[in-house]
């Protein structure tokens, strides 16, 4: 049961997608994945989480 609202760090998408962080920072800047910025850190919230990677794998079938 997850919480819509939840907010994620960097590291724990990281984590959960097993890419580095440095990845989710790239898809931040690509706009794959939207990012709040709360003071200096950086929060994705888990809806939008699970909005990209149902794109992302979308995106990953289109390109066969």
């Amino acid at each position: 049961n997850t919480d819509e609202n939840e907010k994620l760090s960097i590291k724990d998408v990281s984590d959960e997608l097993g890419v580095a962080e440095l990845t989710v920072h790239n898809y931040i800047k690509k706009g794959i994945l939207p990012a709040l910025k709360i003071g200096r850190r950086v929060f994705i919230k888990r809806t939008d989480l699970d909005n990209a990677l149902k794109e992302v794998k979308s995106l990953k079938y289109k390109r066969l």
